[in-house]
């Protein structure tokens, strides 16, 4: 097992660009680990899905990264995740392929602190300097395989966020967004309101917006009790590809229609 040495990272670190919004740092290496100055500094992060739905009651958001290590030792790395303030996490799972590795397992606010801190003394110029003054999670990730990926699901709840008559939602896209470049981002958000909505729009993202579903009552002649029916009280928004998407956080306002509505999917 080999401890990365911090000054063997430096000469990287300084070419390196800043922090990712979700970002796994190698801290150990078992078996044929390449030597100090060819470890990687970050574990490369294939894809990022982001799976939200926000309703009157509050937003529940799961987010899964797909890091893969490229070298051909067993690494274990340090995730760390930038929480929205006003956000509770929820659960945590590590898997390996299809096997689940770790479950419900993080760091506390403090602890997570104080490990990312370590590790920016010991690595200056890494860019883990993009996270002050964010509340982080921390997430220890084990054995990642040689030239292999491993997943990990975060999920957290946030509270109603009315602002008068307009809400919203907010995904923070940008934090470190220069850091590891991400092959991939999937983002989807599912909203819905009791009544309908009078508007609804990403003040700074390009996104495509589907009615959704919810269920109700089947047809007299069937009898399947309920199915899944296009709703105008439903709206799925999907971000859409572009260059600059994590320039900005990601946010969405809806002003949902005044009134009580009907009682059913229309």
């Amino acid at each position: 097992m080999r401890t990365l040495p911090a000054l063997a990272l430096l000469a990287l670190a300084a070419a390196a660009p800043a922090a990712a919004q979700g970002i796994a740092v190698p801290v150990r290496c078992h078996g044929d680990c390449p030597p100090p100055a060819r470890m990687p500094r970050i574990l490369t992060l294939d894809s990022v899905q982001v799976s939200a739905t926000v309703e009157d009651r509050g937003a529940t958001t799961y987010v899964r990264h797909v890091f893969r290590n490229g070298t051909a030792g067993s690494i274990d790395a340090a995730f760390f995740f930038p929480l929205p303030d006003d956000a509770t996490l929820t659960t945590v799972s590590v898997y390996e392929g299809s096997e689940l590795e770790v479950y419900n397992q993080w760091s506390r606010p403090e602890e997570a602190r104080w490990i990312l801190d370590g590790i920016a003394r010991e690595r200056p110029g890494s860019g883990l300097e993009a996270y002050a003054g964010r509340r982080l999670v921390h997430v220890h990730l084990p054995s990642v395989p040689p030239g292999g990926t491993q997943r990990i699901q975060i999920g957290y709840s946030q509270p109603p966020r009315p602002e008068g008559a307009t809400r919203g939602y907010r995904y923070p896209l940008s934090v470190g967004a220069a850091a590891a470049p991400m092959r991939a981002l999937d983002l989807v958000v599912v909203v819905r309101t009791g009544v309908g909505f009078g508007d609804l729009r990403s003040p700074g993202h390009d996104v495509d917006v589907q009615m959704g579903t919810e269920l109700g009552r089947c047809p007299p002649t069937s009898r399947c009790g309920t199915m899944s029916v296009p709703s105008h009280r439903v709206k799925v928004v999907r971000l859409k590809s572009g260059h600059d998407l994590r320039a900005r956080d990601f946010e969405l306002v809806y002003t949902p229609l005044k009134g009580s509505g009907p009682s059913g999917p229309r």
